[in-house]
């Protein structure tokens, strides 16, 4: 849970991507299901103004962080 708060996830996105990956991250890691929610709208926001190659990009970049958790993608 401390993830929620601190590391990667308390850092401002600099570009749609990394709000996306951010958000995708967070929409899984998120404490409670109303929480991973509001994540999963976030995302379907940023994701609509995306192609579908940057939307699978974030995809994969938040499985890699996941499965990888002390590596971090830039």
């Amino acid at each position: 849970m401390s993830e929620w708060k601190t590391g990667v996830l308390a850092q401002y996105p600099t570009d749609p991507a990394q709000a996306l990956i951010m958000a995708l991250r967070l929409a899984i890691t998120a404490p409670d299901d109303d929480k991973a929610q509001q994540c999963i709208e976030i995302a379907e926001w940023l994701a609509a103004d995306m192609t579908p190659e940057e939307v699978e990009n974030a995809q994969a970049a938040v499985l890699f962080m996941l499965s990888e958790p002390e590596k971090e993608v830039h």
